[in-house]
C-alpha cells in the first residue's frame, strides 16, 4: 500500500520566465523485496569446506520517501525556442539520497516542427542495507522475508550509482488533431562503490516513437 502527498507553487516572473518548487512525502508498506533477487553467501559444509548458497533478499516493509525539485522554463520569443531546467532532491529511509538535474531546449523551426535535445544527470547514494554478498555478517539470513530484520540485498539498483541520459527528440504537429514525435536517447550507468562489477550497470540505445490525437 502506498500514499503520496505533493504541495507547491508556480511563480510567473515575467511573461517569458516562470519557477515552480514543491516538496512531496510518499509512505509505502507491504513487501518491497524483489522475489528475484537473491545474495550469495559462503557456507562451510566440513571443516575448510565451503559451497556457495544463495538466498533471497530481505528489505524493510516500510519505506519513507522526500523529495524536493525547483524548476524553471525560459521562452525566448527572438529565436523562437525555449529551455527547461530544474533540480530535484530525493531522500527515503533506506538510506538512499539521491540528485537528479535535468535540462532540456525546445527550437521550434518553421510552424510545425519542434527540435528537442536533452540531457539528464543522476546520481546516488547506496542504500544502507546494500552489500555484495553475506560473507562475514554475524547475523543469520532468514531466506523469507521477515520484517524485524536483518536487512540485505545485492540489487545494483540499491547501490551508490550515476546515470546519464541524453538524446534528441522530433516533435511534428501536423494538424490541429495529430501530432506525431520519435526520440533517439544513450543511457548510460557507472558505480560509484569500485566494488561493485561494472557489467551489472546496463547501458542502452533507446528509439520511441509515439502519435497524438486531440478531439
Amino acid at each position: 500500500h502506498t500514499w503520496d502527498l505533493i504541495a507547491g507553487v508556480t511563480q510567473l516572473l515575467d511573461p517569458q520566465t516562470t519557477v515552480t518548487a514543491n516538496v512531496g512525502f510518499g509512505h509505502s508498506t507491504g513487501y518491497h523485496a524483489d522475489p528475484y533477487r537473491v545474495i550469495q553467501r559462503l557456507a562451510e559444509v566440513a571443516p575448510g569446506v565451503f559451497l556457495p548458497l544463495t538466498t533471497g533478499e530481505n528489505r524493510p516493509d516500510v519505506r519513507d520517501k522526500w523529495t524536493a525539485l525547483a524548476s524553471v522554463n525560459r521562452a525566448y520569443p527572438a529565436a523562437n525556442a525555449a529551455a527547461e531546467a530544474s533540480y530535484r532532491l530525493y531522500h527515503d529511509s533506506f538510506g538512499t539520497t539521491a540528485h537528479t538535474i535535468e535540462v532540456a531546449w525546445f527550437q521550434k523551426l518553421g510552424g510545425a516542427l519542434i527540435l528537442r535535445p536533452s540531457l539528464r544527470f543522476y546520481d546516488q547514494t547506496a542504500a544502507d542495507f546494500y552489500r555484495l554478498d553475506l560473507n562475514g555478517v554475524t547475523f543469520t539470513p532468514t531466506g523469507i522475508p521477515a520484517p524485524e530484520g536483518p536487512f540485505y540485498s545485492a540489487d545494483y539498483r540499491l547501490s551508490a550509482f550515476r546515470s546519464f541520459n541524453y538524446g534528441l527528440k522530433a516533435i511534428w504537429t501536423v494538424n490541429g488533431r495529430w501530432q506525431l514525435d520519435a526520440a533517439i536517447e544513450r543511457y548510460e550507468m557507472k558505480g560509484k562503490d569500485n566494488v561493485t562489477s561494472a557489467s551489472v550497470y546496463p547501458t542502452a540505445a533507446i528509439i520511441t516513437v509515439g502519435a497524438k490525437l486531440s478531439w
